[in-house]
């Protein structure tokens, strides 16, 4: 016969037992380390990086991400080369060129397939082409070390002129935006909706793009080096698709907001203004999505675009040596695309 004390001893037990599981934690699983070089110190669109960071989504894809900030794209490019990181984010075009020098980087998503360089020049100018510039004997400031200076004289062909008939005036890229402000030059190429925003209540401008005369070269994306494409496939097809959500969330979502309090908090410290950087994710919507994208994800790389890429490089001497666009880019951490 079984008695009464001795269930209820069995039921405590069990009781205990079951407690006793329920309070031991559950193993992790390891998250693998996944390290980023950005091209600059936070701004507006760096927030695409910033924002998986913050709301978890680098970690629900099972990676550990650090992300360092940066000196100019030229900086990542020759880190990529090094496979100092995993991925870099930075100007593909600048990375293009690289591979001319034997730097084994590629693609891996396109954050902006529509380049956002460009001129800027002052509104009260009313300026609408190139041909303005020329008409009004304007001067345009420019850094031939920079990636616009070997572009220069298709950007003026495409437009109408010559170099023969606008002041170009070369100088540091780092005085660029000082100068113009500054009065020392009338007009100056820049990344427009990066710069435009921060200089709307100080120097009101518009501005004449690459895309607007027809230049059709590559702006910023996610590259990495070919030994981490053979190494580390795995980690990219977690990351790859996790970027390209973000930038989905933010251009079409309206995360706009959530990205930047992500990158906030990322960075504390950082001389950031939220106005300024919403207003440049607002003037980015205009440079992240090219027809010929259409159908497909967030940051996936059209071969149709990218043979428009190099054909530009290549006649305006960027390019020389005989690399197949493939070369250049690679879809295969899309899930499904090509």
């Amino acid at each position: 016969m079984i008695h009464f004390r001795s269930l209820i001893g069995v039921a405590c037990a069990s009781v205990a037992l079951i407690a006793a599981m329920l309070a031991t934690p559950t193993p992790a699983v390891a998250l693998e380390k996944f390290t980023v070089k950005n091209s600059w110190s936070p701004y507006g669109l760096l927030s695409v990086i910033f924002l998986p960071l913050a709301n978890g989504w680098f970690k629900e894809a099972g990676l550990d991400v650090e992300i360092d900030d940066g000196a100019g794209s030229m900086q990542a490019v020759t880190m990529m080369g090094g496979n100092r990181y995993d991925a870099g984010e930075g100007n593909l075009a600048t990375m293009a060129i690289a591979r001319e020098k034997e730097l084994k980087v590629k693609a891996v998503l396109i954050v902006t397939p529509l380049s956002d360089f460009g001129l800027l020049a002052p509104t009260e100018k009313n300026i609408k082409s190139l041909k303005d510039v020329e008409r009004l004997g304007l001067s345009l400031g420019f850094s031939a070390a920079s990636m616009e200076g070997p572009l220069m004289d298709t950007f003026m062909r495409l437009g109408g002129v010559s170099s023969k008939t606008i002041t170009l005036v070369n100088m540091d890229a780092g005085t660029k935006l000082a100068n113009y402000m500054a009065g020392k030059v009338d007009t100056v190429m820049t990344s427009i909706p990066f710069t435009e925003p921060s200089l709307r209540d100080q120097k009101p401008s518009s501005a004449i793009t690459y895309a607007d005369v027809g230049l059709t070269v590559p702006g910023n994306g996610i590259m990495v080096h070919e030994d981490t494409i053979k190494a580390k496939p795995a980690l990219l097809r977690k990351f790859v698709p996790v970027i390209s959500r973000s930038l989905d969330h933010i251009f079409n979502k309206n995360g706009a907001d959530e990205a930047i309090a992500a990158t906030l908090k990322a960075r504390p410290n950082a001389p950031l203004s939220v106005a300024i950087m919403k207003a440049q994710l607002t003037a980015y919507q205009n440079f992240v999505r090219s027809p010929a994208q259409q159908g497909k994800p967030m940051g996936w790389q059209a071969p149709s675009d990218w043979d428009n890429y190099l054909r530009t490089m290549r006649a305006a001497g960027l390019i020389k040596t005989d690399q197949k666009p493939g070369d250049y880019y690679t879809n295969e951490f899309f899930p499904g695309s090509s």
